[in-house]
């Protein structure tokens, strides 16, 4: 099997499986992402399935957009799981000092994501992406969580 390896820059790189190059896996596809400190995978989306997420190694932090002004950020570590809804803008900061790895797993035949940093109409399916990576600034503002949950999906706020 080979595996597609999808790398921007030297700071974010993806290996994504699936029915392109693992034929049999027709109902999951999945990709294993890095990230070096003080970076991000950048703001996208999955128009095809709901993401789950498994945390490797490292320190991250995900914003999830909702409707309108409605967002959502969760701080991760090592062993935790997180979700977000098919189509909801998302990205994911490295917020520790040593490589964040998880993995990207989606109940659907093929990876697929939509990048920002692409432009509004560059639909980017399983390859390529932008090659400006922002660079962002470690614990800025936040700061660490004061508790530390598990298992954190996303959940749209009652208006």
């Amino acid at each position: 099997m080979t595996i597609l390896r999808i790398a921007w820059d030297l700071a974010t790189a993806l290996r994504i499986a699936d029915t392109r190059n693992f034929p049999i896996s027709t109902e999951i596809a999945a990709a294993l992402v890095e990230v070096q400190p003080g970076h991000m995978r950048e703001i996208h989306w999955h128009p095809n399935a709901d993401e789950w997420q498994f945390y490797i190694a490292g320190k991250a932090r995900m914003t999830v957009f909702g409707a309108r002004t409605n967002s959502r950020t969760f701080d991760f570590r090592a062993g935790d799981v997180g979700t977000v809804p098919k189509a909801m803008a998302h990205f994911v900061e490295n917020t520790g000092d040593t490589p964040l790895r998880f993995l990207e797993l989606f109940r659907a035949p093929r990876f697929m994501d939509v990048s920002a940093m692409d432009g509004a109409d560059a639909a980017r399916i399983g390859a390529g992406a932008s090659r400006h990576r922002p660079r962002i600034a470690r614990g800025v503002a936040q700061g660490e969580a004061a508790d530390h949950v598990t298992v954190r999906p996303f959940t749209a706020p009652h208006t």
